[in-house]
């Protein structure tokens, strides 16, 4: 999923639609370093800056619109229906950190082994 996003974005860059110029000012860079802690820190789990609305959204949101922003590039490079099959899988049960930390409080470190070497879906 990762691979296809940034792919699409690339595709999206070179092919000149890498976002537009909304003419407000550039964001400070101690407000994206923040926004970068903040979304390392929570994750999708919580609320996300949208650098477009200048504003904390829920991460689903957030998710959503680069997924309709992205759907142009990601339909060219064949990457659509794998990357929001993706998205929205991280979205209902979350990442594999949050996924190992559920199955370790839930059923200790063997939940977490019998985890880590179920065979990968897609």
């Amino acid at each position: 999923m990762l691979a296809g996003l940034v792919r699409a974005i690339g595709h999206a860059t070179l092919q000149g639609s890498g976002g537009a110029d909304d003419g407000a000012p550039p964001l400070p860079v101690e407000l994206l370093r923040a926004a970068t802690w903040a979304a390392a820190r929570h994750g999708l789990d919580g609320d996300l800056f949208d650098p477009l609305e200048r504003r904390s959204v829920p991460a689903a949101q957030l998710v959503e619109r680069m997924l309709t922003e992205l759907e142009k590039p990601l339909r060219e490079l064949g990457d659509l229906d794998v990357v929001t099959a993706g998205a929205g899988r991280v979205l209902r049960e979350g990442n594999g950190a949050s996924r190992q930390r559920a199955a370790l409080a839930e059923r200790g470190a063997a939940g977490v082994l019998e985890l880590v070497t179920q065979p990968v879906r897609s």
